[in-house]
């Protein structure tokens, strides 16, 4: 993947930031990868996302 994390823009202060990363199980059949962070939006709340793998490349966020 080539830009694997730069879809997501995280806040780095005190112990916020990308705290886990997981490749789903069935990622060879739906490339999904999840990720667990807290972005740069106010108030500060962490955030599941699913991102897809098209071609090379992370899209297509999905917020659960």
């Amino acid at each position: 993947l080539t830009n694997a994390l730069e879809l997501v823009t995280d806040d780095l202060n005190g112990e916020r930031g990308i705290t886990n990363i997981a490749v789903d199980p069935d990622y060879l059949t739906n490339g999904h990868v999840w990720v667990f962070y807290t972005p740069l939006l106010a108030p500060a709340r962490n955030r599941l996302s699913r991102f897809t793998r098209v071609g090379s490349a992370l899209q297509n966020e999905q917020v659960e």
